[in-house]
Order: structure tokens, then C-alpha cells, then sequence
């Protein structure tokens, strides 16, 4: 009932009850007598109710206090003048009314619903007649279920006792008594099963105490008090270990004391505050044992946030002194000293400049943080300028003196990406001019022809940092290449940045490291230049440059704009490759003359004099012999459909006369002279 607790508040979560019939509001006197658990004698109580638990109205609980309540009415009453004749005559006796309309017959009552269970029994039967019977039944009868069973559990029980106990002479032997000790007598398991054990032991106590039931009575009454205080006191162990906070209530006990409270930290982390743990404290963040939600939780709280504070103030101190090595920056973003962490990045001004935040310390003052977390970004700084010195020097150069122009605009698009540009496709990175590609090189830029990038960027350490920085900048988790891979295949989730930020290029369904397919790309026009003709042979040893399998090569290279020229005609393998006509290398836009002086380097030179593929008069093929032979040393070109959707393939279209004489070696449309279509959607110079 709570008569000894030391409560001094007590809250109604509801004010309604099942009363074993039916479900019902509580009567004022009934919350009276739960409220009056508050303060008792030792202190003035209070009471209210949680949000869930309808308000009580002002009548209501002055009411309470002032302890006005309803006068009752009737009560329950049962005749005492019972006839034990027979088992009939006494369930007559027992339903006589009392005459007074005060007086209510008690409905319902078990004893009285066993005692009818006796008499439909065939065992037992209506007809049990002798005061000593009579009486034997309606004491079984009378046994109380402490088990809490129901009406047919219980009638069970009492009918098995019954069957033994109805001659008034008869006993419950010791043995069978044994038996039933062995299952009650253990004091291990939960709540539920101690709970259990000691209802029924208390069953058998009550035997016990009837001096009629059992064979020797006397040591039964000794034993199973011995095995009911011993469950007791299991039970009270247990239902102390989980409701009642010994911690909690030492704390608050000295949280009224004016004493210091005596604090201490062990080596693994673990606060204890006047000998009892309190939480652990994990880097600047204190962790509590108990959910601070609710009221033990936030005692516990209140009891260390005073305690813990010198020890936050010592580390916040060590953390301001710390060596460089002594941080660990982790996948998430998060800055780690001594193993836990103490600050995490937030996005900046750039994906380069993050801003740092301390991690817990919440018990401290901002002024007590700052120089912790000045250390920490101090740290990140010097962290991006060794993983990333190019980035960071570019950071520095794009405004400065050292680049101008066209670079500069370059080397501002390579900080932003993160460690590459794709330049198949931008016709103004093609006008560097040779001085410009070395004065981007000084400051750690490639600029070729497929891409401009940064080699320090593509080394794992860096691809890590760089795709950290960039997920705090974006707020969102960012995809990292597979370390040292030359490429990899596509799976639909990587975004152009993603790639650019990685220093990877798209090629088709297959990502390629931008330095490797610059390396390609100038295998490639080397091929090209030793065939001394546009269709030429591409080994497929060149596909391990790049470490890419057969099936995705030709992707490859279409995404240099090179397409087929030639198949073999039995197999259909590709034996001869050509880039198309807009890829073909051209001179100008920043790139050396030609040895040659000739008009145009992306032209390539006529054959030999009086070597094969020489014109004739009027464009006719000066040779003799197949018509599939190549004109002025080129593949047989034939003039693509510009309104169909297959111009872009039209090198692998069969070969036919070739042009006029006078006609530049550059596809044409049938009709206006538009140029042919762009393979794959750009452009691409190849390496002269």
C-alpha cells in the first residue's frame, strides 16, 4: 500500500480502475486514499496528474484535502446464521436476504461459488448430509486464492483438496506435501515466476495452519514459513533491483547536504559521484546511466553536471596543447582525441574551408570551449594543406598573380571540382598555349587533352579527404572510388561532380582515372600517327592502360570519338578504328605548327609523291585495282545522312567512290554542307 514510502508527490497517470467487473472512475475517496500517500507525517504532500490523465476539477480536490467525501450508503452483508444440515440447506442460508436496504447481499462471492462447484461435482454431489462434512466442505471452500487464478482455477484446486479432505477424518499425507515442496522451494528466476512460487506457498501455509487438513501440521507450518520468507525476501531483491534506484536515492540525499559532493574519474571513463556510478564521460561528452527523460535520469543529471565539470575544463585544456598527431579525423566527418569525439566539421564558406563545432562539453561556458576548438580548426587546416597541398595552393593562386586569364578561369574550375576536369568537350582549354600548360603544371595542374587534373588528388588519402569535405559542404553522404582503381564500372548512382571530386572521367558505363585516360588518349593519336592513314589498329593490350575488360573497350573508346572503320568479315570483329571527323587533330588553338609548314595539323600530309592512294585527274582514285583501296592514305569514307539518327555512325557505313578532287578530306552533309554529326555528344583533340 505505500503506507512507509517517502513520497512527497504522487501523479495520476488515470483515475479509472477495473474493479474485477467492469471498468469504472475512481470515487473521490478512492483518490483520496491513493494522494494520501503523499507526505504521510513526516512532511505536507502534493498531487496532480500527467497529461494523459483527465484534470481534476476544483471541487474535486479540495475536496480531497479537506477530506469531505460521500457518505456510503449501503454496504455488503452476508447472513452469519448458516444451517449445516446439509450442503443444500447451507447454500439456502448463505442467500437469505438481510431485510434492511442497507444491507446488500454480497454478489459473486468465490466461497460461495466453489461450495455450489462441490455440490454439481460428481464426486462430491447435492446430497452431502452431517454437520462434520458440511462444515469440512465449507472450510476448503473458504480457501483464498492467493494465486489470483479465477473462479474455475481456483475450484480445481479446492476440488482436488476436497476429493482427499471430505471425510473429516482424513489428512493430507506428508509425502504428497514433499513432493509439492521441492517445485516451490527454489528462489531462482524473474519477478514473474517468484511471484508465482510465493502465491502458491502461500496456499499451503494456510493448510498448514488448520490443525484438520495435515498429518503433522506443526512442522508443515514451520516449513513453509521458512520457504515463503525466503521467496519473500528473493521477490524484494528482485523488485528492488528493478524499481528502486539505490544510486538515485543516495544522490538526491546528498544533493541536500551542503558538502561537496566526492567525485572521481576511472581510467576507463566511468563518474562516480559519492561512490555510486553516474555515467561515463566519452571525449567532452557525459553519457548518464539512466534516461534523463524521466525523474530518476534527471536527478542523476543534476547530480553530475557540478561534478563533472572540472573534469571537462582538464580535457578541453589538453586538447588546446595537443600535438597534431594526437587527432583522427573519421569517415563522418567527425575530429576524434584520445579515441572519442570531441568536434565534428559543418559546412563553410567552401567545401575547402569547413568550420568546426565542439562536441559536447555543454556543462562549460563558450569562452571555456574556444580555445579547443580554435586547436582543432588549426588542425583541419593543416590536415587539407598536407593531403591536399595543391588544392591549397590553388586556394591562394586563383586570385593571385601567379595565373591569369584562361588558366586562371581553368585552375578555379579544378579547386571546385575537386580533382579533375573533363575537356574532350571544351573547345577553349584547347587554346592553351604551351607556356600556359607550364605554368598551370607549376602549381601542381595537368592540362592535356582529355582533362585538366590534379595527380596528388587521386592518391587514396586524398580521395578520402576530399570526399569527406565534400559531404559536410553538401550535408549528404558522397560516393569514393575504389582505392587505386584505374577504372570502374557505373552502377547509376555517380553524379558528374561525384566522379570530378573522385578525379575520374565517365567513358561510357565505366569510370576512368583522369591521368590514365589522358595516358590512353595519347596512345591512341600515337597509333594513329604510326599508321599514317585515319583508319589504323588499336591493340587491346591498350585497354590494361586503364585497366578495363573487353566488354566495355569499345565504350572506351567512343568516348575518344573513336568509332569502327573496318570488320573482319567473317568473325564481325573490329580489325581498323577512326575518330570522327570532329575529333580529328587540327592545328592551331595553341598547339606547335606543323614540321611541315602545312596548312592545318588536324590535316593530316599526302602520301608520298608517286605513292599509292595519289588522285587522279578530277578526283578519280589514281591506282589500280579494288575500289575499297584507300584514297590520299584514309579510310573509304562515305557521306553521312544528316537528318538520320545514324549519322554519328557513319564510318561504319560501306565504303563508296570517293570525293572530288578539289573537296577538303572533312565530312559533309549531303545537303546545306552541314557537318557531320558530333560522335557521342562532343569533341575530343587528339595528342599530336
Amino acid at each position: 500500500m505505500g503506507l512507509n514510502l517517502d513520497v512527497d508527490r504522487v501523479v495520476f497517470a488515470s483515475r479509472s480502475k477495473f474493479d474485477g467487473r467492469r471498468h469504472r472512475p475512481l470515487t473521490l475517496a478512492e483518490c483520496g486514499q491513493i494522494a494520501g500517500r503523499a507526505g504521510r507525517f513526516r512532511t505536507d504532500g502534493e498531487f496532480g496528474e500527467t497529461g494523459d490523465c483527465p484534470p481534476f476539477e476544483e471541487e474535486q480536490w479540495r475536496a480531497i484535502e479537506a477530506h469531505r467525501f460521500d457518505p456510503v450508503d449501503s454496504i455488503q452483508w452476508r447472513s452469519s446464521d448458516l444451517d449445516f444440515s446439509s450442503i443444500r440447506a447451507l447454500i439456502r442460508s448463505l442467500e437469505k436476504p438481510s431485510g434492511h436496504p442497507a444491507l446488500i447481499h454480497t454478489p459473486h462471492a468465490l466461497d460461495e461459488w466453489v461450495l455450489r462447484r462441490m455440490s454439481e461435482d460428481g464426486a462430491i454431489g447435492p446430497e452431502v448430509k452431517g454437520e462434520r462434512k458440511v462444515r469440512r466442505l465449507w472450510d476448503l471452500a473458504r480457501l483464498p486464492d492467493f494465486r489470483k487464478t479465477g473462479h474455475e482455477g481456483h475450484g480445481r484446486l479446492v476440488l482436488g483438496l476436497a476429493e482427499t479432505l471430505i471425510d473429516p477424518d482424513a489428512r493430507l499425507s506428508d509425502a504428497g506435501m514433499h513432493k509439492r515442496m521441492e517445485d516451490l522451494s527454489s528462489v531462482q528466476g524473474d519477478i514473474a515466476k517468484l511471484q508465482q512460487r510465493l502465491a502458491s506457498i502461500r496456499t499451503w501455509t494456510y493448510a498448514a495452519n488448520r490443525p484438520d487438513w495435515l498429518e503433522n501440521p506443526t512442522y508443515w507450518q514451520e516449513k513453509t514459513r521458512e520457504i515463503e520468507d525466503a521467496l519473500s525476501d528473493a521477490l524484494h531483491e528482485a523488485l528492488t533491483a528493478r524499481f528502486v534506484d539505490r544510486r538515485t536515492t543516495a544522490l538526491l540525499a546528498s544533493l541536500k547536504k551542503e558538502d561537496a559532493l566526492v567525485t572521481d574519474l576511472t581510467p576507463d571513463g566511468d563518474v562516480t559521484v559519492e561512490g555510486h556510478v553516474v555515467g561515463r564521460l566519452k571525449g567532452l561528452t557525459f553519457e548518464p546511466v539512466l534516461d534523463t527523460r524521466t525523474l530518476e535520469g534527471k536527478a542523476v543529471r543534476g547530480a553530475a553536471a557540478a561534478a563533472i565539470r572540472p573534469m571537462l575544463l582538464q580535457r578541453l585544456t589538453e586538447i588546446t596543447g595537443a600535438p597534431a598527431d594526437a587527432f583522427k579525423l573519421t569517415d563522418e566527418g567527425m575530429i576524434e582525441h584520445a579515441g572519442a569525439a570531441v568536434a565534428r566539421l559543418v559546412k563553410g564558406a567552401s567545401w575547402m574551408a569547413p568550420r568546426v563545432e565542439i562536441v559536447g562539453a555543454v556543462e562549460t561556458e563558450p569562452h571555456d570551449r574556444e580555445p579547443a576548438r580554435a586547436r582543432i580548426a588549426e588542425w583541419v587546416q593543416g590536415e587539407i594543406a598536407r593531403v591536399l597541398p595543391t588544392h591549397w595552393k590553388l586556394a591562394a593562386e586563383k586570385t593571385g598573380e601567379a595565373l591569369d586569364g584562361l588558366p586562371r578561369g581553368l585552375a578555379f574550375r579544378v579547386l571546385e571540382s575537386g580533382a579533375a576536369v573533363d575537356l574532350r568537350n571544351d573547345e577553349q582549354a584547347v587554346r592553351l598555349t604551351p607556356e600556359q600548360r607550364e605554368a598551370l603544371k607549376s602549381i601542381g595542374i595537368r592540362a592535356g587533352r582529355v582533362a585538366a587534373h590534379v595527380p596528388d588528388a587521386q592518391k587514396p588519402a586524398a580521395q578520402r579527404l576530399i570526399a569527406i569535405l565534400r559531404a559536410v559542404f553538401a550535408g549528404e553522404g558522397f560516393p569514393l572510388a575504389p582505392e587505386g582503381a584505374g577504372s570502374f564500372a557505373l552502377d547509376g548512382t555517380w553524379p558528374e561532380e561525384a566522379l570530378a571530386a573522385n578525379g575520374y572521367l565517365r567513358f561510357g558505363k565505366r569510370a576512368v582515372r583522369a591521368d590514365l585516360a589522358e595516358r590512353l588518349g595519347w596512345e591512341l593519336s600515337k597509333r594513329r600517327r604510326e599508321a599514317d592513314k585515319p583508319a589504323f589498329a588499336i591493340p587491346m593490350e591498350l585497354a590494361s592502360v586503364v585497366s578495363c575488360p573487353a566488354d566495355d573497350w569499345p565504350a572506351v573508346l567512343k568516348g575518344f570519338g573513336i568509332a569502327p572503320a573496318e570488320k573482319d568479315k567473317e568473325t564481325g570483329a573490329v580489325t581498323l578504328w577512326r575518330y570522327s571527323s570532329r575529333s580529328r587533330p587540327d592545328e592551331g588553338d595553341g598547339r606547335p605548327p606543323r614540321r611541315d609548314g602545312g596548312p592545318g595539323q588536324g590535316k593530316r600530309a599526302d602520301g608520298p609523291k608517286g605513292g599509292r592512294g595519289g588522285r587522279g585527274p578530277k578526283g578519280k582514285a589514281g591506282h589500280h585495282g579494288s575500289h575499297n583501296a584507300p584514297a590520299r592514305g584514309g579510310a573509304p569514307r562515305r557521306q553521312p545522312d544528316p537528318d538520320s539518327p545514324f549519322a554519328a555512325l557513319a564510318a561504319l557505313l560501306p565504303p563508296e567512290p570517293p570525293p572530288k578532287p578539289k573537296r577538303k578530306n572533312k565530312p559533309r552533309g549531303k545537303a546545306g554542307g552541314k557537318p557531320a554529326a558530333k560522335a557521342a555528344g562532343f569533341s575530343y583533340t587528339p595528342f599530336r
